[in-house]
């Protein structure tokens, strides 16, 4: 019985258990891992397109009681034109999902450190999975103006959109505001905040790795914030940006207005905050990137099929 219970010892039972916690891990991943349509960015999510929708109608809730005071009536002038631009938008990607195949950009045409690095690029190129759309499938989308100063607007998952007007005082025309909502339509495409979600949950499983094996808990948040939370959160509005453009363009407004608008607001905000403390990308940074030839030229392509009346898959 001795021999029995020394035939095993510490440590290959560890060796075993983290083969088994590797293979579980392995397996969760794969079975997980999405791409994100268009860009074909892969990442990976844990959470179910239901418990997702179920989270924004929580947080569009708690948001509607926050501003319950200064909502505009859905009559008000302001609230009809944001409400129509984003009709237009929203109508254009729900005939993309009507497609079997997405129109898939070109991510040789951005510089690589834009959206996706080459080895995620690859990775997606090779896998068998196609771009993640039942997230997007019967969302009751809904768009709120809010009355307030604030030069901002922000989305919630399952198609929530929040815009002051604030914003709309510095944004004349309809083709500045498509270039915000299409922005903002593009986080629920991506499926951002589900991303995030999953990668806070990652996080918290490696502290608790690191605690229980190597006796090491504790990991300054103001590190996991500068290392890993902050380039990702700005690697997403590039994403969304890169998306937006697309969205606006494809809906009939014109893409050039886009680099401008975050020109525009950079120069409304007057932030001078380091680029590596921020959550966004530098409003200069953005402009360039969507300014660059090829993507602008992708942008004017889809743009002249639109405004043509001519139906391509993807987008449109």
């Amino acid at each position: 019985m001795n021999c029995f219970r020394n035939s095993c010892p510490l440590p290959l039972a560890i060796f075993l258990v983290g083969v088994l916690c590797g293979g579980a891990i392995t397996t969760i991943y794969y079975s997980h891992l999405e791409i994100v349509p268009y860009t074909k960015r892969s990442h990976l999510v844990l959470l179910s397109p239901s418990v997702e929708r179920r989270l924004g109608e929580l947080l569009f809730q708690q948001r509607k009681n926050n501003h319950k005071d200064s909502i505009l009536p859905s009559t008000h002038p302001d609230s009809v034109r944001v409400s129509c631009i984003a009709k237009n938008i929203i109508k254009t990607l729900q005939r993309g999902l009507q497609h079997d195949k997405w129109r898939c950009g070109d991510l040789d045409k951005f510089k690589e450190e834009t959206l996706v690095s080459r080895k995620e690029t690859v990775k997606a190129q090779s896998s068998s999975l196609v771009p993640q759309t039942r997230h997007l499938e019967g969302l009751n989308w809904e768009v709120l103006v809010v009355k307030n100063s604030k030069v901002n607007a922000y989305c919630m998952p399952g198609g929530k959109i929040v815009i002051f007007t604030g914003l709309l005082d510095h944004l004349r025309t309809d083709a500045e505001i498509a270039t915000v909502i299409g922005h903002e339509i593009a986080h629920v495409i991506a499926s951002h905040h589900a991303e995030k979600v999953t990668r806070e949950l990652a996080f918290v499983v490696v502290r608790l790795i690191l605690l229980h094996f190597c006796d090491i808990g504790y990991i300054p948040d103001a590190m996991y914030k500068l290392l890993l939370q902050l380039p990702f959160s700005r690697r997403m509005e590039k994403e969304a940006d890169y998306i937006g453009l697309l969205l606006m363009a494809s809906a009939g407004y014109d893409p050039h207005v886009a680099p401008s608008v975050y020109e525009k607001l950079g120069q409304i905000k007057k932030k001078s905050r380091p680029h590596y403390i921020s959550t966004h990308p530098s409003p200069k940074e953005r402009a360039e990137l969507l300014s660059q030839a090829e993507v602008m030229e992708e942008a004017r392509s889809v743009y002249a099929d639109a405004v043509s009346g001519h139906v391509v898959s993807g987008f449109l």
